[in-house]
């Protein structure tokens, strides 16, 4: 696993606005029980992209992970509430089609 986390983050040394790479090292880190890290990351994700649907549904699944579930749970509801509103802009653009 230490392969795979070192991949993503030379990737992220040579693009650090890679979002695949970013959730890639976040997935890695989580298989490598790097928990604390990992949260660490899709944070610094976060901060970067606040409307990342991924990033949450993420923090959400890393927060479980250590039990916190109040915390898993405000991720999750977070995730949900930003793709709904990107479902509804995307109807909107597409003239409620679909």
């Amino acid at each position: 696993m230490s392969a795979a986390i070192e991949g993503f983050r030379a990737s992220l040394a040579a693009d650090s606005g890679f979002r695949d790479a970013t959730h890639g090292l976040i997935h890695a880190l989580k298989n490598a029980g790097k928990l604390d890290e990992a949260i660490a990351v899709t944070r610094e994700l976060l901060a970067a992209d606040p409307d990342d649907v991924l990033g949450y549904t993420s923090l959400s699944i890393l927060y479980q992970h250590q039990g916190k579930i109040a915390e898993a749970e405000s991720a999750a509801t977070r995730a949900k509430l930003l793709g709904w509103k990107r479902q509804l802009r995307d109807e909107k653009e597409d003239g409620g089609s679909g």
